[in-house]
């Protein structure tokens, strides 16, 4: 249980803390599914390498709109659809990669619906950890990290041991399937939530104040050009 100053937001923050664990844990399954079935492939090399493009250019090309998206629909809805379109593009990798030639489209996919979950789900921290801005940090750090080990060094091998690649899309599939049900309660919990808003689609898709936020800040202005 979080010790918090703000009993309304106390179940909220735990959702929050226990939906970005699972996150980890399915994003570092499914990726360390995928990695398998590329390089275990006749054409290893390229394979893997498909893979990291794919993962790349995404951000690049749906970067912003995705984040225009969460901004219009509010943070806990964005979190929530993204989790649910991960779900989706996770299922449907377990129905249909069969190998390395999928792999590259399924890690894709997956980046490109990214786009709407993983802004949306680091704008929720703002009002999560109102009130207690340090241990709320710390939480979030200790459950990405925490999350990532679990995924990648523990539950990757053993599911790998009981059923090969599929088993880890299997189990990636679960995670993000909980994640869904967690976002969803999340979103309801959070629904009247003084901090969330959402966005006219103007005021969303406009890039005038990011743009003007660089050279007004001097600490943005300092990170940009070291």
């Amino acid at each position: 249980m979080v010790v918090d100053k703000d009993p309304g937001l106390t179940l909220d923050r735990n959702l929050y803390y226990v939906s970005k664990f699972v996150s980890q844990v399915a994003q570092n399954l499914l990726l360390a599914a995928l990695f398998v079935i590329a390089g275990t492939s006749s054409h290893a090399a390229i394979g893997v390498s498909s893979l990291f493009i794919a993962t790349l250019i995404p951000a690049i090309l749906f970067g912003v709109v995705g984040g225009a998206i969460g901004d219009r629909i509010g943070a806990p809805r964005g979190f929530m659809f993204g989790s649910a379109l991960r779900f989706t593009v996770v299922f449907g990798a377990c129905v249909f990669t069969s190998g390395a030639n999928t792999a590259w489209a399924v890690a894709f996919l997956f980046a490109m619906v990214s786009q709407l979950s993983s802004p949306a789900e680091m704008a929720l921290s703002r009002i999560i950890r109102r009130g207690s801005s340090a241990p709320a940090h710390s939480l979030v750090v200790a459950t990405q990290y925490g999350g990532q080990g679990i995924g990648m060094l523990i539950l990757a091998p053993a599911l790998y041991m009981l059923g090969g690649a599929h088993a880890i899309l299997i189990g990636s599939a679960v995670g993000f399937f909980v994640l869904t049900v967690l976002t969803l309660a999340l979103a309801i919990g959070l629904r009247s939530a003084d901090d969330v808003r959402t966005k006219t689609a103007r005021e969303a898709f406009s890039l005038r104040q990011t743009f003007l936020f660089f050279p007004r800040t001097p600490l943005a202005r300092d990170a940009v050009a070291a």
